[in-house]
């Protein structure tokens, strides 16, 4: 028999194989090497980079859209807003004769327009990239001296980039008339607008033509 509190040399062999395998499992656990961390963090940087790239792709063609639809909203509510100030040209209440001045990036006439009290002073400017309209009321006595009510009538106009002329001027045979002392043979006014809203966009152009039918009974 052997004395309690001793161990037997096959029990100590015993624990100290039980004590060597602990530590060779803990040895051998799996685990991530430094070039798998570092292809895993490659693999999710490129991801990363694809998917916010995608979505500033997609947020720069919903930009590019809105921008085309508000362009060429503006610019045919700016035509149909000429067209019908031109088609109301009458003599100004002073006695003026119905256009006051015309150039290529500008004209001014009077004409009767529906919010207007007379012959309204109005004038079309292309300042920049906007097409303005401004209206001035004849007065009482009719100076046209008042400050004029200026609005946006066309957004986006980049005919001074292309140096295309926003007004022509024809006669009554369709010949082009480019000398503002020849107001007085003046038929027809076409107005074009060259729309870009951003550099993205393609320029769009519209084109309309506004006859003076007041003047055929002056």
């Amino acid at each position: 028999m052997m004395k309690r509190g001793f161990t037997s040399a096959s029990e100590e062999r015993r624990g100290s194989v039980s004590f060597h395998s602990s530590r060779t499992a803990k040895q051998t656990r799996p685990g991530f090497t430094l070039i798998e961390v570092v292809v895993t963090v490659a693999i999710t940087a490129i991801i990363f980079v694809a998917v916010a790239d995608a979505s500033l792709s997609l947020l720069r063609s919903q930009n590019t859209s809105v921008g085309a639809s508000e362009g060429i909203g503006s610019a045919v509510s700016g035509i149909e807003l000429f067209e019908n100030d031109v088609r109301a040209m009458q003599y100004g209440d002073n006695g003026a004769y119905p256009i006051n001045s015309m150039s290529p990036y500008a004209f001014s006439f009077y004409a009767d327009t529906p919010l207007g009290s007379g012959a309204e002073l109005v004038t079309y400017t292309l300042s920049g990239t906007t097409l303005t309209r401004s209206v001035v009321p004849p007065g009482y006595p009719p100076t046209y001296g008042a400050t004029p009510g200026t609005e946006d009538a066309a957004l986006y106009v980049h005919n001074l980039d292309n140096s295309t002329s926003v007004f022509r001027y024809f006669d009554a045979s369709g010949n082009p008339i480019t000398d503002p002392n020849q107001a007085a043979n003046v038929r027809t006014v076409s107005i074009t607008l060259t729309i870009q809203p951003t550099p993205q966009n393609v320029p769009y152009h519209f084109t309309a033509n506004a006859t003076l039918r007041n003047l055929h009974a002056l």
